[in-house]
């Protein structure tokens, strides 16, 4: 009995040794730049979307519409000072006054696409984006 006891014991503590590794969970939205709903006087340079592990992303990972739909963003999507953990777009000069929508699509460490947005607004608030490419498995802090 006292060895078929110990062979039982042995057999479960072994057994998470056997099991596979959890998978990691996909990148989270910890932060954007300009802050979701914030007014800026004047119109920021770039978005920057900080997540809480490196992604990654292709040119249209970070887009920026204007209340049209018209695309606001210059350039390709870029890491801020080399941190993976950022994507970032920079924008057209001398935007209006009104609300922009950003919008991002990476590849988090674990190879699943994450996919949200955010809004901001220059001078004074204005109408949304009409149209804007949909986000599927948006991953976004609350307010």
């Amino acid at each position: 009995m006292a060895r078929r006891l110990a062979a039982v014991c042995a057999v479960l503590a072994a057994t998470p040794l056997a099991l596979p590794a959890a998978a990691p969970a996909h990148a989270q939205l910890e932060g954007v730049t300009p802050q979701r709903g914030a007014v800026a006087q004047a119109a920021p340079g770039a978005v920057a979307f900080r997540f809480d592990e490196a992604v990654e992303g292709n040119f249209g990972a970070v887009r920026v519409f204007d209340a049209r739909g018209e695309r606001v963003d210059a350039g390709d999507a870029y890491h801020p000072g080399g941190h993976g953990e950022q994507i970032a777009v920079h924008l057209k000069p001398s935007l209006g006054d009104g609300t922009y929508t950003a919008t991002y699509r990476v590849v988090s460490a674990d190879g699943h696409v994450v996919s949200g947005g955010s809004t901001f607004s220059v001078g004074r608030p204005g109408a949304r984006a009409r149209r804007s490419p949909t986000c599927s498995r948006a991953r976004t802090p609350g307010p």
